[in-house]
């Protein structure tokens, strides 16, 4: 056996990601032969489409209470301590991710989210995927086994049909097994999905400046005064004060404003890539010789949170009365002599 396929079909069937997993062994030249897989599931009502499509040989139904990572990392242990297997195949969703990741530090081994393709190397394997939000694609060596990967939903198409083969199937029935001691109950909810950044009319993007948490909590609440959408930098980030989807820039999201006040960034150019589809950029700085001030249309030497604050004082009585000028009326619009890098 060369290849395993994990599939958690907790909440339902995943048929994209059956088909996602298939068209990548299929183009692989992963043989039905050489793969088995490992579908955990919850509702009996599941179990007759579970393998619908699935290029194996033999599939191992887990039947468990709930997804719960810790316990189906146990089993996936267990499976390969027994049967060692050199390739373990997730989807790459929120489970899959963190099972690929986990189960690849558990064994020792290699792991990989959003993998595109993947093709046999010297060295053990050669993968690709996307990097910095889509922009460009890197080609990985992995080299260490057993290899674990999550494999990317946006990959390219693969015509991968119906499954000719009928796997073997073996059962296991894993429901009523306790919760790890680490957990003292457990309730389903559901979370709130972060809505990102997208084109809005105005934008305040926060750097390293703000100087703390804190100092990021108060510039928010600001731009929450004027009605703002609210993005950060990647050190911001980095730092722990802001979470990953208020990112701005290469690695994150590239918005669109008719107005973006910069606050404490430097203007470093992955960061300035994400405000390349604005319109009028104001610059808050107290470095005057900031790279930030060489983008922007407006500059203002001063400490960001001071200056931040001021606006909002002035310009809010104005925002409320409905008498803040559209950009494309602005004189300054047109931004004549910035040179965001391409």
């Amino acid at each position: 056996m060369t290849v395993r396929i994990v599939i958690t079909a907790c909440h339902g069937i995943p048929k994209d990601a059956i088909a996602t997993l298939t068209g990548l062994m299929l183009r692989s030249g992963l043989a039905a032969a050489d793969a088995c897989a490992i579908v955990f599931y919850c509702r009996d009502a599941d179990r007759p489409r579970l393998l619908a499509g699935l290029p194996v040989r033999s599939a191992l139904l887990i039947k468990v209470d709930r997804y719960q990572p810790e316990q189906i990392l146990t089993h996936l242990t267990r499976i390969d301590a027994a049967t060692p297997c050199p390739l373990t195949l997730f989807a790459d969703d929120l489970a899959g991710r963190e099972l690929a990741v986990r189960l690849g530090y558990r064994l020792g081994g290699s792991s990989l989210t959003a993998a595109r393709t993947l093709a046999r190397h010297k060295d053990g394997w050669l993968a690709t995927r996307l990097v910095y939000a889509g922009h460009g694609e890197a080609s990985l060596v992995l080299d260490r086994p057993p290899f674990c990967l999550s494999v990317a939903r946006d990959g390219p198409p693969s015509d991968c049909g119906q499954s000719e083969h009928t796997p073997v199937v073996l059962d296991h029935d894993a429901t009523g097994n306790p919760l790890p001691p680490w957990i003292d109950s457990f309730s389903p909810g559901t979370a709130a999905t972060p809505q990102g950044l997208g084109r809005c009319r105005l934008l305040v993007a926060v750097g390293r400046g703000a100087g703390s948490r804190q100092g990021v909590q108060d510039l928010a609440a600001v731009a929450a005064q004027l009605g703002a959408e609210f993005g950060v930098s990647k050190a911001v980030v980095m730092n722990g004060w802001a979470p990953f989807d208020r990112l701005i820039g290469i690695s994150g999201a590239v918005p669109g404003a008719d107005v973006c006040i910069v606050a404490g960034a430097s203007g470093a150019p992955a960061f300035m890539m994400g405000l390349k589809n604005s319109g009028l950029i104001v610059a808050i700085n107290n470095d005057r010789g900031a790279p930030l001030f060489r983008y922007a249309d407006v500059g203002i030497v001063g400490d960001c949170h001071r200056v931040m604050t001021e606006l909002a004082r002035q310009l809010k009585p104005r925002l409320d009365q409905g008498a803040a000028r559209t950009v494309e009326h602005h004189p300054l619009a047109t931004g004549p002599g910035r040179n965001i890098p391409p």
